[in-house]
């Protein structure tokens, strides 16, 4: 009886030897005929119609879709509404400010600190802005015109306050999709409203306290890449660390790390701003 056993095991594993030779012939033999029926002209010239077919109907609907939301006040309208309410739900969770979802706006900005001795009751460091949305069909002239306008207006607007100190003010616009900055100041230069996009891009920027043992990473969108456009100055980065999700601590002492497009490594204080150039910027003193 053993040796029946023996035998019964033998044949067995035999059979099973068999059937594991076979099998993996048979997945090398399918694997080859799937790699070369992957490569088959034909197959690749499938997959190269299925691709263009896709994008074709994905920019095509797209298309369709825009127009009917860009020429259609009862589309648009709604459908602001409701990304807007979708938005601000986020936000009341997450608990940061928003840009306003029409395409054309200005925002004024100003970040300032109180004298010493004003303390009580107040936080150390106070930042305030303002929202004027604009007309979508509003002519460029005019919108310029509201921006000029925006800059004289907040000029110095901390004087007659005692109670502050070091304000810096920011009026931003926002044209289609691109943004437009410049700070308001007396010494303001006549300003130029091409909308000229610069060469000059930001990898990383990186917002640091003293008391902090890590840094805030912050995102300067490509939009505001624009010629002219004053970048970094504390009212801006004050307004960059607004929009941002994460927890922060506002500090004059602050340090903002910027690394550039071309790996350039530039560290910026609250005294420091830059203006853009066609291929480049420069670093100034508030």
């Amino acid at each position: 009886m053993w040796y029946d056993l023996k035998a019964m095991e033998d044949t067995i594993n035999c059979a099973y030897d068999i059937l594991r030779a076979n099998a993996i012939t048979f997945a090398c033999w399918s694997n080859t005929k799937t790699k070369n029926f992957l490569k088959s002209p034909i197959v690749q010239s499938l997959a190269l119609y299925a691709i263009i077919f896709i994008g074709r109907v994905h920019a095509k609907t797209y298309l369709f879709v825009k127009h009917l939301y860009d020429q259609n006040e009862l589309i648009r309208v709604p459908t602001d509404f409701v990304i807007w309410s979708y938005e601000t739900i986020e936000v009341m969770n997450i608990r940061h400010r928003q840009e306003p979802t029409s395409t054309r706006w200005l925002n004024v900005c100003s970040s300032s600190r109180l004298n010493r001795g004003s303390y009580i009751g107040k936080t150390p460091y106070n930042f305030a802005e303002s929202y004027n949305k604009m007309n979508d069909l509003i002519d460029k002239d005019i919108m310029s015109q509201a921006f000029e306008t925006a800059l004289e207006n907040n000029t110095d607007i901390s004087v007659d306050n005692k109670d502050y100190m070091d304000d810096d003010t920011i009026v931003v616009m926002k044209w289609d999709g691109m943004y437009k900055v410049s700070r308001a100041t007396a010494s303001r230069k006549p300003q130029t409203y091409d909308l000229e996009k610069s060469s000059v891009r930001f990898l990383s920027v990186e917002y640091t306290v003293p008391q902090s043992t890590s840094g805030v990473s912050l995102k300067v969108p490509v939009e505001m890449c624009l010629q002219g456009n004053e970048l970094f100055s504390h009212a801006f980065v004050r307004r960059l660390l607004e929009y941002q999700p994460e927890p922060f601590e506002f500090d004059f002492n602050y340090r903002l790390k910027v690394m550039d497009g071309e790996v350039n490594e530039i560290e910026l204080n609250n005294t420091q701003y830059i203006v853009l150039g066609e291929t480049g910027y420069e670093v100034k003193e508030i």
